[in-house]
């Protein structure tokens, strides 16, 4: 690892603040200066500003405290969010806000990175750093208040192998991100991943995207980024509103995994994605489609790379007589499990079904937390 390499790049507006390995070390050593007097073992983080997010988020992990990563948009808004999801540990938590204002301020003193560093090695010697989750992050909230998902230190290491393998690792490389680093895409996949493999990531602003989605595409060329991506509505805001004189002069050759997961991923919005960029060099066969959720730390099945994604009719579909799923008539794959992990299809009674057989999801594996 080379401490002068551009470890990320945050765009905001029209100023750009750029951190290499050397630089994001020193200030997640300072943070943890902090964060090592704190009493709770959990820190809530609402943190908007997105360079500012990293080095807290990074002296969390250094000091040995385990961060949780709360939405900020809603936790400024609603003080009954931050109070909901406070309830959801047993103990108490200590939140840091924006600017890095602490709830509950505790004085640093004068303790130095070594004592931190300490610390943390006695925590080693005694195992108890072993057994404290790397992170925890918050499952979508799609049908329910959100859950708290403590990530463990293997079920991590598992996941980032697991993306590097898939993405050919092409994560070493360049990639752009706009995604919020309270969803776990944002977090895992475009933060830690990027820190795992020793890569360099652009960050837009995720209401710069929302703005004007041609940012993305811009990103993307200029950076000569590798890998970058996200729900299928994310190309298909592109396809929609994105002007021709946007992109006249980009180039998207450089884009080798354009990742589609965390919603259904659908064949009409990779067809029209792939018909409209082809022209300014973006290729089909760079869509990757995913599959995964915040109880797999992030991916749980990935497609074939370099080959144009796999469709297949609702017609090949056994559908069980209690199901009222409303099917298409053509589907994408999302890929398959990765090794040492595994998928099985059950009904509602737990049965195991055959294949393509619809039913609820069963995941396995060292990804998977416990």
């Amino acid at each position: 690892m080379h401490p002068e390499k551009l470890a990320f790049c945050f765009l905001n507006n029209n100023s750009e603040t750029k951190l290499n390995y050397q630089q994001l070390f020193e200030l997640a050593s300072i943070w943890a200066r902090k964060i090592y007097c704190i009493k709770d073992q959990v820190i809530l983080l609402c943190i908007d500003k997105r360079e500012d997010f990293v080095p807290i988020f990074l002296g969390c992990i250094l000091a040995g405290k385990t961060p949780a990563v709360a939405n900020p948009q809603i936790a400024i808004r609603n003080t009954k969010y931050t109070s909901t999801l406070r309830g959801l540990f047993s103990d108490s938590i200590t939140l840091i806000g924006e600017d890095g204002f602490i709830s509950e301020p505790k004085s640093s003193g004068s303790l130095s990175i070594s004592d931190v560093s300490s610390g943390i090695e006695a925590r080693i010697i005694h195992d108890s750093f072993q057994n404290t989750p790397a992170f925890i992050q918050f499952s979508s909230g799609t049908t329910s208040f959100p859950k708290a998902i403590p990530i463990s230190q293997s079920n991590l290491a598992a996941n980032m192998a697991v993306i590097e393998h898939a993405f050919r690792g092409c994560t070493k490389e360049r990639m752009v991100n706009w995604l919020p680093f309270h969803h776990d895409m944002g977090l895992v996949g475009n933060l830690l991943q990027v820190l795992w493999a020793g890569g360099s990531c652009l960050h837009l602003q995720p209401v710069d995207f929302v703005k004007r989605p041609a940012k993305w595409l811009q990103a993307i060329s200029k950076f000569e980024a590798l890998v970058s991506g996200g729900p299928d509505f994310c190309y298909r805001q592109a396809v929609n509103r994105v002007k021709n004189e946007d992109v006249d002069n980009l180039d998207l050759k450089c884009w080798q995994i354009a990742y589609n997961g965390a919603e259904p991923v659908r064949h009409q919005t990779i067809d029209s994605f792939a018909a409209r960029f082809s022209s300014i060099g973006f290729k089909k066969t760079s869509f990757y489609p995913c599959y995964g959720f915040a109880e797999t730390t992030l991916m749980a099945t990935g497609a074939h790379t370099e080959r144009e994604p796999l469709n297949f009719t609702s017609k090949s579909l056994m559908i069980p007589n209690s199901s009222s799923i409303y099917l298409q008539d053509i589907y994408t794959s999302c890929g398959a499990p990765f090794a040492n992990h595994g998928i099985l299809i059950i009904d509602e009674n737990g049965r195991l079904l055959p294949e393509k057989t619809i039913g609820e999801v069963v995941t396995w594996g060292p990804s998977v937390f416990e």
